[in-house]
């Protein structure tokens, strides 16, 4: 029996998908040019927000955000219009892939930086190429260039690896033998810790209550990473945190909605908080005072 895949809209994955009994599906330049074609139109049709993706010749790896909670249609597009096109080449009969796709859910930050570190390291691993640098059908040499014309967020990724410079330090120090450490569960596959295991399962169990959609609970999204809530601030106001000018109100205006941000959307406690540097010089018992006030001025605003 086929165990249904927990996903929600923000939730990030390690997708993976086969060729049928292990065939090569991407066996020249021109089927690879094809599927990465398919993969950046339906992304931005669907709104999935992609990070990494390798394309090998018997399989492919993606590692994207479900943003806008379409990962299953977007995938089944992908497949289903790329078999058109590979049996257009290649007349026969039956699926081209192996079953349907392989998803892998992701915890946090970590664990994210560890999937993308991971899928641009295999062809490496395959023994393709010596760099990971040099593969063209990655999206490695779309991150190492200056180049910004490209379907991945390459943004976010490269703020998740704190700049190029970090991502490029981080690769480098990356032992390709390594393995994700993925658990198996009720839910699937996940990539996290035990505590991650927690809380899937007390979000399943309240989505399950006959009450579900009346008493639909904001900590249900405590599983964005801190990275991409960050990420998403800094676009909306157009800086980095690390340059708010903390002795005007308005920058000390945006912290405190950061706060609300992160406390809302990443379910971080004040003391985790507190470690962050932007919070770093407000006293632990503050952040809630904070936290209620600027929260009472964003209903206001809004």
């Amino acid at each position: 029996m086929r165990i249904s895949r927990i996903t929600w809209p923000g939730a990030f994955h390690h997708v993976m998908s086969r060729g049928h009994d292990g065939r090569p599906l991407f066996r020249d330049k021109f089927l690879k040019e094809i599927f990465l074609g398919i993969l950046a139109d339906k992304a931005k049709q669907l709104k999935i927000r992609i990070l990494a993706y390798c394309i090998l010749d018997t399989h492919y790896h993606l590692v994207l955000e479900n943003s806008s909670g379409c990962l299953s249609a977007m995938m089944k597009r992908i497949n289903s219009q790329f078999a058109i096109a590979y049996r257009k080449r290649n007349p026969g009969r039956g699926s081209i892939f192996q079953d349907r796709f392989k998803s892998i859910l992701i915890e946090n930050d970590a664990y994210l930086i560890s999937s993308i570190m991971y899928t641009l390291f295999n062809p490496v691993r395959a023994g393709l190429v010596q760099y990971y640098g040099r593969y063209l059908w990655s999206s490695a040499g779309e991150l190492l260039s200056g180049n910004w014309d490209s379907f991945i967020d390459k943004g976010f990724v490269l703020d998740l690896f704190t700049d190029r410079e970090g991502f490029i330090r981080q690769m480098d120090a990356f032992h390709f033998n390594k393995t994700l450490g993925i658990k198996r569960s009720q839910f699937g596959e996940i990539l996290g810790g035990d505590g991650f295991l927690a809380k899937i399962s007390n979000r399943c169990e309240r989505r399950s209550r006959p009450d579900a959609v009346r008493r639909k609970r904001k900590d249900d999204r405590y599983f964005e990473p801190l990275a991409k809530v960050i990420y998403e601030f800094e676009k909306m106001i157009g800086k980095k945190v690390e340059c708010l000018d903390l002795t005007t109100w308005h920058d000390k205006k945006l912290r405190g909605e950061l706060l609300v941000d992160i406390r809302e959307h990443c379910g971080l406690k004040y003391s985790e908080i507190a470690e962050i540097p932007i919070f770093s010089d407000i006293q632990l018992g503050s952040l809630g005072s904070l936290y209620w006030h600027s929260k009472r001025r964003k209903k206001k605003i809004t």
